[in-house]
């Protein structure tokens, strides 16, 4: 038998859609380091075309100011596994750009290195945008310093942790020091329960606008001001300080008050900054075991679908019926088990882009799961599992039904898949106050309690061989998690091993 040939794999139209579908620039090659595989993204990123670059070296899109030193480095570590970084590229003008570079070296089921799967994305607008806000800080720390009105931020119990220089002029003081050694209760309040008052309001509220208030200087003169103040909060909610903006009304109350905004436009910004570094952290975290379940869990399939199909074209002549329909009958299986991937893998992605269409309505689940025991029924027989439904009465829910089926599909494929010969599976449905509980329930193999944790997560794969050596992946619990939280439900497992699983999930009641 000839050896496969890591070139001359034909992607599917289906997994070419999936990879299409990703943002990053994506792309394979083989040991020689020549293209075989460039996605959408990467097109546009570099834009030269699919046919410009396959079968072309990787080197002219490397911009000669990566030194020596660097591009032995990736070519080393990508040998060894793989390499992350950044790296200057070179799109078709001739521009350069910053890029984030990952490469993963690919293997066959031997261990032998068979090829290079790379992703890339443009560090230029994550650039502009960290000078952007070096930028605005420096304005801010000038307004800051600046401004007439006293800009400070201090702690609850009462102790100064800045002040601007309009705040030291206020109040009498020659040095930040001095100030902010001062008790603010008793030092800077003409009366000093007023700021329990104040605190009071502010934490109950989270922000407190143009609150009137008598303050006094170090010389004991009284000053009126307006004070605007917002509660600052660490992660876990707890306030950790207080953030304001206070204006001497002393001579007019009645002046113009806009300067405050400068402080909520700086509260926003650091706001913005912070959702947009956990997102973007996030994103990477979920980019990444995205490629990971690409490169692990295609290679198996497609490699037996290239040897079994191999061997069908060379050995067909001398092949019995038995053993050509036996190879076949593994064909189809192994592209049943792509298929199944590549649509989790779509509908995952889907809902991390949030274009996946939530249309909920009134669903009865005694017919939707009877459909699917239909549906599922001749696979089940194939293994001579007794596969029935338990539920004798109308279950009706409200969710959406595309992404319902989907979770009942994937639950009743796994416990086939793991579950022995002349077994059972069954599902059952349980009415309470406001939600259905249904199970998904087998006499199987049973998992164990430290794998029993790993099954709902992105960021710990878990994924094992059926009862009759069946592929899995472990993104279909994952996917089955995202749509039943998205309906509203939660899903859970229990298990004991040698005696079965059970997979329960629940669903909110009909709206009438």
């Amino acid at each position: 038998m000839k050896e496969s040939n890591f070139n001359e794999i034909s992607f599917l139209p289906l997994l070419q859609q999936v990879i299409n579908f990703a943002s990053d620039a994506i792309s394979v090659l083989n040991l020689e380091y020549k293209y075989i595989y460039i996605n959408k993204s990467f097109e546009i990123l570099f834009g030269f075309s699919k046919e410009e670059l396959i079968g072309n070296s990787s080197n002219f899109l490397s911009s000669p100011k990566n030194s020596g030193a660097l591009n032995r480095k990736i070519l080393r570590d990508t040998r060894s596994g793989g390499w992350e970084g950044e790296y200057l590229g070179l799109r078709k003008d001739g521009s350069e750009l910053s890029l984030h570079l990952k490469t993963t070296l690919l293997k066959d089921e031997s261990g032998k290195p068979v090829g290079i799967i790379a992703s890339s994305h443009d560090l230029t607008i994550l650039k502009e945008k960290d000078k952007s806000l070096k930028d605005t800080e420096l304005r801010f720390k000038d307004l800051f310093e600046n401004i007439k009105d006293v800009v400070y931020e201090s702690t609850p119990n009462g102790k100064l942790l800045n002040i601007n220089q309009a705040g030291l002029d206020l109040f009498g003081y020659s040095s930040k020091e001095e100030l902010m050694r001062c008790d603010i209760s008793e030092t800077l309040y003409a009366d000093p329960s007023e700021r329990e008052v104040f605190k009071s309001i502010l934490e109950k509220e989270g922000s407190v606008n143009n609150y009137e208030i008598n303050l006094r200087n170090k010389f004991g003169d009284e000053i009126t001001v307006l004070e605007t103040s917002t509660a600052v909060k660490d992660e876990t909610g707890k306030i950790v300080a207080y953030r304001g903006i206070i204006r001497d009304i002393t001579e007019d109350k009645n002046r113009d008050l806009l300067l405050h905004d400068y402080l909520e436009e700086l509260a926003k910004t650091n706001e913005q900054v912070r959702i947009s570094e956990a997102e973007l952290k996030r994103t990477n975290m979920e980019k990444d075991k995205f490629f990971s379940i690409i490169a692990h869990d295609l290679k198996n399939p497609f490699n037996s679908l290239l040897g079994l199909s191999e061997i069908l074209i060379e050995d067909i002549e001398i092949l019995s019926k038995e053993e050509i329909v036996d190879f076949s009958s593994s064909i189809h299986s192994a592209s049943r088990n792509i298929m199944q991937l590549l649509n989790n893998l779509l509908d995952w992605a889907r809902i991390q882009t949030g274009r996946i269409k939530h249309d909920p309505e009134n669903i009865d689940m005694q017919e939707l799961i009877g459909e699917n025991i239909e549906l599922l029924n001749q696979t089940a027989k194939t293994k001579k599992i007794n596969l029935y439904s338990e539920i004798n009465f109308p279950s009706m829910i409200f969710a959406d039904k595309y992404m319902i089926n989907c979770v009942v599909q994937n639950l009743i494929t796994n416990a086939i898949k793991f579950t022995k010969e002349n077994d059972s599976i069954s599902v059952t449905s349980v009415d309470s106050d406001k939600n259905f509980t249904f199970a998904v329930k087998d006499t199987g193999i049973g998992i164990k309690p430290e794998d029993q944790a790993k099954l709902f997560k992105i960021d710990s794969h878990h994924s094992t061989k059926g009862t009759n050596n069946e592929a899995g992946t472990g993104l279909g619990l994952i996917l089955c998690k995202e749509l039943i939280e998205k309906n509203n439900g939660s899903i859970w497992v229990e298990s004991e091993v040698g005696k079965g699983t059970a997979f329960y999930f629940t669903l909110p009641k009909t709206k009438f």
